[in-house]
């Protein structure tokens, strides 16, 4: 199946991204699971994102953070992790980052698994802060006791289940803005007053064409290796065409930060570290925004 990214557009300027073709995803874990999940966890009495140092405060716009995802391109970057003060693993790269010698400054983490997610989580860092949605398991907890471990709720259908039957007595924000870990984190450290966002192993998409790399590391279960994939291009009949092959979560994901640039473009700049389809997307959503506003210009002063 090919998705072709290109349509009519009254300026003569395709946008790099239009739809999902009908692909869709679907959470793992059921919504009633992770409903027990989060009635468990609120009651563990652990502190909230809401009261920590710095949140909701606005940084200097010279201020960075690196939010660090799991992509193959991080393999490639890694090594630039030193130059930043404050770094972000979101989700299954933990481990691989400790590997690598690079130990978080926050970890974040959201997916509601039984026991996929905490098996990422297998060299805990005493001097990393554990962002984890109130939507985790247990297991989560128990592979990083001992960690300081901050709670916060992922805004989806079960949250809002709970908060109908409870309200929100602790007091944990509501984080959106996306279908993965690593939109949450985007969400996240912008709710921390973060404008200057640096983005590592986002990338959307497969590793170099033929390997199908989902990760810069193994699976750790066989029931994660699961789905189609699919081949799109980005520029069709522009020069310099791209391919990339994508899972549907790639898909999106790639989708949904689309959406969050448009609504939320002034609020951050975003600078990618390597190669992939979200960072090609944002390149040209740049592009195309900079091109419409050139326009805009000339119309005004003809």
């Amino acid at each position: 199946m090919t998705l072709t990214m290109v349509t009519n557009d009254p300026n003569g300027t395709p946008p790099p991204f239009i739809r999902l073709a009908g692909i869709n995803t679907a959470a793992a874990t059921p919504a009633e699971d992770s409903l027990v999940n989060i009635r468990a966890s609120v009651q563990r009495g652990l502190p909230s994102l809401e009261h920590m140092e710095g949140f909701k405060v606005v940084k200097d716009p010279t201020a960075t953070v690196a939010l660090v995802g799991g992509g193959p391109s991080i393999k490639q970057t890694v090594h630039e992790l030193a130059g930043f003060p404050i770094t972000v693993a979101c989700g299954s790269v933990h481990d691989w980052l400790v590997e690598q010698g690079v130990k978080p400054t926050f970890c974040t983490i959201a997916d509601p698994d039984p026991v996929i997610t905490a098996s990422y989580l297998q060299r805990p860092c005493v001097d990393t802060t554990y962002l984890v949605a109130t939507q985790c398991h247990a297991s989560v907890f128990e592979a990083l006791a001992g960690c300081r471990i901050v709670l916060w709720h992922c805004l989806n259908e079960s949250y809002h289940a709970f908060v109908q039957e409870h309200g929100n007595p602790a007091g944990y924000p509501g984080i959106g803005g996306g279908c993965t870990v690593g939109l949450r984190s985007l969400s996240m450290f912008m709710m921390f007053g973060y404008r200057n966002i640096h983005f590592f192993g986002f990338d959307s998409c497969l590793g170099s064409y033929g390997e199908d790399e989902h990760h810069a590391y193994d699976y750790q279960h066989a029931e994660e290796m699961t789905g189609e994939v699919y081949t799109i291009k980005m520029g069709v009949d522009e020069p310099g065409e791209r391919t990339y092959r994508v899972a549907g979560y790639h898909l999106a994901q790639a989708s949904h930060f689309k959406d969050f640039w448009a609504e939320h473009a002034r609020k951050f700049v975003p600078t990618f570290h390597g190669d992939g389809l979200l960072a090609d997307l944002c390149r040209d959503v740049t592009e195309r925004a900079k091109r419409t506003d050139a326009l805009r210009q000339q119309q005004e002063c003809a």
